[in-house]
């Protein structure tokens, strides 16, 4: 191998220097380095500045960059100022597999249904409180293309309008109902012993105690289970009170009532005679 009169360097290795790099030598190989200078106001002079190592010289080969620099020159440039960061499979699940209920919401509940949907995501995904319904929405693939304003003022609001107002809720369930001639009851009570809630009554529970509750009684389609029909109940009211009101209120005709043997008393067909329900018994 010639080497240069001048120069520790073959010259094969010398064409590939470059302005701004080193050329270190180790053992029979040649490594280059990017280098730049600084002013150093002890010593009054220039100081060298070692940087990155940018890759090997070789003979067969001539210059190879290092594996980081041919990955840095094959990835774009990202200005991350721009980069949103959104939750992507919840929010495709219910774009996805809940079309049915999102294009019933529409009928129904057409200046509302937006918000629901967001209410319903934050409180499903996250169990959000309502100060925080807004920040886990935002944060959505939902709200990609929607403009709402999710604050607690506002969603106390549609909670509200939406609660004084059972006709559309009604219509709503019932539309699952496919035509459906049959409907599943179960009625359940909830302790609760906040004192914002009027119909908290001192009842006997399903385990015995007695404690403030309300009852809370569903329709179901059988099947699928989806919701047809519900209603609170004040909590002193009794099962099969409840039940002839649900009748006569979800606009079943000519309704069969089938109930368990638990339900079996004297007392309770009496009330189903006067409110002329079929029952089987």
């Amino acid at each position: 191998m010639a080497k240069s009169s001048t120069s520790p360097y073959p010259e094969w290795v010398l064409k590939f220097r470059k302005p701004g790099t080193e050329i270190r030598r180790k053992g029979d190989k040649f490594y280059v380095y990017k280098v730049s200078s600084v002013y150093d106001p002890d010593k009054k002079r220039a100081k060298k500045i070692t940087g990155a190592y940018l890759g090997k010289i070789t003979e067969l080969d001539g210059f190879v960059a290092s594996d980081k620099i041919k990955v840095s020159k094959t990835l774009p440039i990202v200005n991350s100022d721009k980069i949103t960061t959104r939750e992507y499979g919840m929010s495709m699940f219910v774009q996805r597999y809940c079309k049915d209920i999102i294009e019933i919401l529409k009928i129904y509940f057409p200046e509302q249904w937006e918000w629901i949907v967001a209410c319903l995501y934050s409180r499903l995904t996250y169990k959000s409180s309502i100060k925080k319904i807004d920040y886990y929405y935002k944060r959505s693939y939902l709200s990609k293309d929607a403009n709402l304003v999710l604050n607690p003022k506002n969603i106390s609001t549609l909670y509200r309008d939406l609660g004084v107002n059972r006709d559309p809720i009604q219509s709503y369930m019932q539309a699952f109902l496919n035509n459906s001639t049959v409907a599943l009851i179960d009625a359940t009570d909830i302790i609760s012993y906040s004192k914002n809630l009027t119909r908290n009554k001192i009842s006997k529970t399903k385990s015995g105690t007695y404690d403030p509750l309300f009852n809370l009684l569903y329709f179901y389609q059988p099947g699928t289970f989806s919701p047809a029909y519900y209603r609170l109940f004040d909590g002193n009211i009794k099962d099969i009170k409840m039940v002839q009101m649900a009748v006569e209120e979800s606009g079943y005709k000519d309704a069969i009532i089938i109930a368990d043997k638990g339900f079996s008393s004297k007392e309770n067909y009496e009330i189903l005679d006067q409110a002329d329900l079929k029952y089987i018994k």
